[in-house]
């Protein structure tokens, strides 16, 4: 096909710019919020949460796929199964090593307030990499693809290589402002649970006899991103797969609201 007869709307490039902004703002937003309202909360352990995002998800979970994603690509089963327990393993185990570290400097009951804040920043950061990242790149395609330039991307390519890339743009083309505003409502909704899994890692680490929690939060995590995976194979739409998901979210809420309200009473004693 013609990629250069593409265009993409102004509208859409300045949903792109806004989203971008939306998802470095509202996490700082989020965060000061929070500290206004529990002013004994440290940002620090908020910094300490986007540090174990970027060291064990953006880092070693990432080294781990260059060798594995290869192997299970072809496969939607395995690319499901190795995916989403990746991504649980991971993160929940970076928040747990977190939290051990935080406990080792403050009171050995531990402030539930500390999981919110390490969530607000695990979360947080993501949704500062992630959605501004991806609307860069679909900047720099949509003003390729206004100018007519985008044969230039092409140069040098395998014909495998280019139907990918052609594949791309057709869908920044026909990416519409509701993309957009779907991908920020995906943000808060991913910092939401974020934050409830951090609740629940945190009674695994502050107390012995809730180590299941640590495990069953990879579980948890594992099962909330396979619509998600699906998603990424196309065995799902869109609409599908955010149905899929307000029911693991709901059940992920309402676990880490009981457990909060259980380590508050704890620790208030």
């Amino acid at each position: 096909m013609n990629v250069d007869a593409l265009n993409v709307p102004v509208s859409s490039m300045i949903c792109m710019v806004l989203a971008a902004l939306f998802c470095i703002a509202a996490p700082i937003l989020i965060l000061l919020m929070w500290k206004k309202k529990y002013p004994d909360a440290d940002i620090r352990h908020a910094l300490i949460g986007a540090a174990g995002f970027f060291i064990f998800a953006l880092v070693l979970e990432q080294l781990l796929h260059l060798v594995m994603l290869p192997l299970v690509m072809d496969s939607v089963v395995l690319y499901v199964i190795y995916g989403t327990l990746a991504a649980g393993v991971f993160e929940e185990t970076a928040r747990f090593i977190t939290y051990k570290l935080i406990l080792k400097k403050t009171t050995a009951k531990g402030n539930p307030a500390d999981a919110i804040t390490v969530g607000i920043g695990h979360g947080g950061f993501e949704a500062m990499v992630v959605v501004p990242m991806m609307m860069v790149s679909s900047f720099v395609l949509a003003v390729l693809m206004n100018t007519g330039n985008t044969a230039m991307l092409f140069e040098g390519m395998s014909e495998a290589e280019i139907a990918l890339g052609e594949q791309q743009l057709q869908t920044v083309a026909a990416n519409g402002v509701g993309y957009y505003i779907m991908a920020c409502v995906e943000r808060l909704m991913a910092m939401t649970v974020h934050i409830c899994w951090s609740v629940c890692v945190f009674a695994a680490a502050a107390e012995r006899k809730l180590w299941w929690l640590y495990p069953a939060s990879i579980l948890m995590h594992a099962f909330l991103d396979t619509p998600v995976a699906l998603f990424q194979k196309n065995v799902l739409s869109m609409p599908v797969m955010y149905l899929c998901l307000l029911v693991p979210m709901a059940i992920v809420v309402g676990v880490a609201v009981v457990v909060y309200r259980q380590m508050t009473k704890r620790y208030q004693q």
